[in-house]
């Protein structure tokens, strides 16, 4: 056997055994990237949790706040409603008792056309505030959808992330074997 063999020997065994002390020094190393990556996994999920709660707390007050107008709306429309009735009411009894006439045609016509516009507009009035409060409904559960579809597409980006370093990791020889016939 020539020397120029024996040294190719042991010079192969010698990188081997380097590679593989190289890839058992590594293991640790490895096993704290993987740690890593799952804590950053979770993290990144715990964040998009606490974002979505924030979305979905906004869109609760918000619609708690359309909520109270709405019923605030109604009741200023009822009372408004209300006295304008009582304003007719008055306006005909004083034009009763002026003309001195009990019954008369006009008064009853004027009255009768006076209170239906009133009626008509509380009606109108309602209706908008009850359309209002209906659009603010599907703002919020536009809301709520968007916000868990933001969760999910974040939570998949982290799964998708946190796997692929693990696997690429996983490729990283941590044994003095692996590291040296890897």
């Amino acid at each position: 056997m020539s020397w120029l063999a024996v040294a190719a020997g042991v010079a192969w065994v010698g990188g081997k055994v380097i590679k593989g002390h190289q890839a058992y020094m590594g293991a640790a190393d490895v096993s704290n990237a993987q740690q890593a990556a799952r804590d950053m996994y979770k993290d990144r999920v715990g964040l998009l949790g606490e974002e979505r709660a924030l979305g979905q707390e906004q869109a609760a007050l918000g619609w708690e706040s359309a909520r109270k107008q709405y019923a605030g709306g109604v009741s200023d429309v009822s009372l408004v409603g209300q006295t304008a009735l009582s304003g007719v009411r008055t306006s005909k009894a004083g034009a009763i008792a002026q003309t001195g006439l009990e019954s008369s045609g006009t008064i009853e016509s004027s009255a009768t056309q006076q209170t239906k516009a009133i009626l008509e507009k509380s009606k109108n009035d309602i209706t908008k505030l009850f359309e209002t409060r209906q659009v603010a409904e599907k703002e919020k559960e536009f809301k709520l959808t968007d916000l868990d579809l933001a969760y999910r597409r974040g939570e998949m980006s982290a799964e998708e992330a946190r796997e692929a370093t693990l696997t690429e990791l996983d490729a990283t020889p941590t044994t003095h074997w692996e590291g040296a016939f890897g």
